[in-house]
Formats: C-alpha cells, sequence, structure tokens
C-alpha cells in the first residue's frame, strides 16, 4: 500500500487567508480592554486619572481583602482602596507594618501569588487591573 499525496496547483493568490476570508472575531468587542497605555498606573499616581473610592468595592478590590485577612496576623487593619482609571483599575493594599512580610513573601512569591489570581479574575471579567502593596 502506497500513500500518495497530492498538492493543490493552485497558485496562493487564489487561496483565501484571514482578510479575504470570513472573520468570528469581533474587533469592537475586546477594544476596552486591549487599548491603552501601561503608563496610565503612573498616571493615576500623579491623580491625572479619575480616582473614586465606592462605599462598596468592586468585586477584585473585594477578592483583595479577603485573601489579605486570611493571610495576616491582624486583619483589622488591611485596608484596601480602588483607583479607577480610564484603562486600568489600580488596587491598593495596605496592612499593618508587621503583616508585610506576609503579604510580600520570601522573595515575592506571596504577592507574585495573589497578582496571579488578581489577573486571572480581571482577565475573567475583560478588566486591567494591577494591585499595589503600600507600605
Amino acid at each position: 500500500m502506497q500513500d500518495e499525496i497530492q498538492w493543490d496547483e493552485r497558485s496562493d493568490d487564489s487561496i483565501p487567508g484571514p482578510v479575504d476570508g470570513p472573520s468570528d472575531h469581533d474587533p469592537d468587542a475586546d477594544e476596552d480592554f486591549d487599548s491603552g497605555p501601561p503608563q496610565a498606573i503612573g498616571a493615576a499616581r500623579r491623580g491625572t486619572v479619575k480616582s473614586q473610592r465606592s462605599a462598596e468595592l468592586g468585586e477584585l478590590s473585594r477578592l483583595i481583602e479577603y485573601m489579605a485577612k486570611m493571610l495576616v496576623d491582624l486583619p483589622e487593619a488591611v485596608e484596601v482602596n480602588e483607583i479607577i482609571g480610564e484603562n486600568t483599575t489600580v488596587i491598593e493594599l495596605k496592612v499593618a507594618k508587621s503583616d508585610l512580610g506576609k503579604i510580600i513573601g520570601k522573595q515575592g512569591r506571596t504577592a507574585r501569588a495573589v497578582r496571579t489570581i488578581l489577573n486571572g479574575a480581571s482577565t475573567k471579567l475583560r478588566k486591567r487591573t494591577v494591585l499595589e502593596i503600600v507600605e
């Protein structure tokens, strides 16, 4: 039994590509998620981005607050502030000075893990969120 491969003799111009063929991807659907300069975080610090402190924190801020309270010795000292910008939301986490090492962890591993969870949750919600641990 011999397998034969037959090649199509058409030229490359006649093969429909991504430009010629229909696309299921809607580029406007993820406009808010993909657009925006990474400088929005610095702009939030400078005060040029709108800062809102809502009476009720957003879902992601409550997630960070819950995780922080589970990690520290003084959960009543945990404070979470949410700064909402045009493209990026900055979540500031403040804990007692004695608990700072528990939030950061050895070589920053705990902080990196918390940021990874935040990144996964914010991606699911189609938002861009950054965690800052404030001293």
